[in-house]
């Protein structure tokens, strides 16, 4: 996700030294993950980010869905909505669809693989991107070590300049456009995230957890 409004390379080599220890063996007979965020603003509940991952004959299919309300004496002053269904097959991404609404402004995203390299039609970028793109859903920790990475909200291309946090095993801060810090736990799976949002400190804390979503994308992507 990169939100234009409440958001304001380390070479492969090194990122890789420094990533947590990836076991996609359990999660081989996991046909489903889940992942759910509540988001916090200064201390405050201001919605929820819920990822939704899949393993099936066709591949890895990651469903993504984002409410965010920041409220203030009581009267919604922000609202950002996000819905993102993004599918893989073969270690690469094949198609995205992504619809947002970010404070009454409307952006989509739609990827499809043509060939060896992406189509993109977004509401920030439209051409072609190359197969190795990802987008900025977050998912697994292996995503790090992939160029570019193009917003899932307007599909732009974003730089980042992820460093691993001293003293935070997992934590990586991003850098580039992003500026936010992204963790993942030892098996690679997205664990939480903190931003600037309006001047105010913002994270992610996990609400609700099963199977691993890094380990379906490696085994089924």
């Amino acid at each position: 996700m990169h939100r234009r409004t409440l958001m304001t390379a380390l070479p492969v080599a090194a990122l890789s030294a420094a990533l947590p220890v990836f076991r996609p063996a359990r999660a081989q007979a996991e046909a489903t993950a889940l992942r759910e965020f509540r988001v916090l603003r200064a201390g405050r509940d201001i919605g929820r980010h819920r990822l939704s991952a899949r393993q099936d004959a066709d591949g890895f299919a990651l469903d993504i869905d984002i409410e965010l309300v920041v409220r203030v004496l009581g009267i919604a002053a922000y609202r950002y909505e996000m819905s993102v269904a993004e599918r893989w097959s073969g270690g690469q991404l094949v198609r995205l669809d992504s619809k947002t609404n970010d404070d009454g402004t409307d952006d989509f995203v739609r990827i499809q693989r043509e060939g060896e390299g992406l189509a993109v039609d977004g509401s920030g970028f439209s051409g072609t991107q190359p197969g190795e793109a990802v987008a900025t859903t977050y998912h697994s920790v292996d995503l790090m070590q992939r160029r570019p990475w193009l917003s899932s909200q307007s599909g732009k291309p974003i730089a980042i300049d992820p460093r691993p946090v001293a003293g935070e095993a997992g934590a990586f801060a991003m850098g580039g456009e992003l500026g936010n810090v992204l963790i993942y736990d030892s098996a690679g799976d997205w664990s939480g995230c903190r931003f600037d949002a309006g001047g105010e400190p913002a994270e992610y804390a996990l609400s609700e957890a099963s199977g691993s979503i890094a380990g379906l994308w490696q085994a089924g992507s």
